[in-house]
């Protein structure tokens, strides 16, 4: 093959494709899987735009991952000057709105993984070893 068909085309991302890649991610939630199946759900991700052959989508799990990372960098960012200059009303457009849906659903997932490692730490620190005088065993103290 010529060296010009082995390289990659480059895949400019343009608004249509930000709004489709986010809408996958609101389908998909690769941040409230597990880490070992997150890599997964980002292959799906990326085999889902790619099959949006009216787009014309050439991503890969990797850069469908990195771009979601830049877009919620962007937003959050812009969200930090709005919230600095007051008096200044914001206007969120659909990319936006969809942003700050993934966001609160984000804070969702964290504050629950955050009750359940504090629920399992709780159970943990109430199993402890009660020893006796004449038993040497482990037993739930209250």
């Amino acid at each position: 093959m010529a060296e010009a068909e082995m390289k990659r085309k480059l895949f400019i991302w343009k608004k249509q494709h930000e709004l489709c890649l986010l809408n996958e991610v609101t389908c998909v939630e690769p941040y409230a899987k597990k880490q070992s199946d997150r890599g997964a759900a980002w292959r799906t991700i990326a085999s889902n735009l790619n099959g949006n052959k009216q787009e014309g989508f050439k991503v890969t799990e990797r850069s469908s991952r990195d771009r979601f990372k830049k877009i919620m960098e962007e937003f959050e960012n812009k969200e930090q000057i709005e919230k600095k200059a007051s008096g200044i009303d914001a206007e969120y457009d659909e990319l936006d709105q969809l942003c700050q849906d993934i966001k609160e659903r984000m804070e969702d997932v964290s504050s629950r993984e955050e009750a359940e490692s504090a629920k399992k730490k709780a159970k943990r620190q109430k199993v402890l070893p009660c020893w006796t005088k004449h038993s040497h065993y482990y037993a739930i103290c209250s």
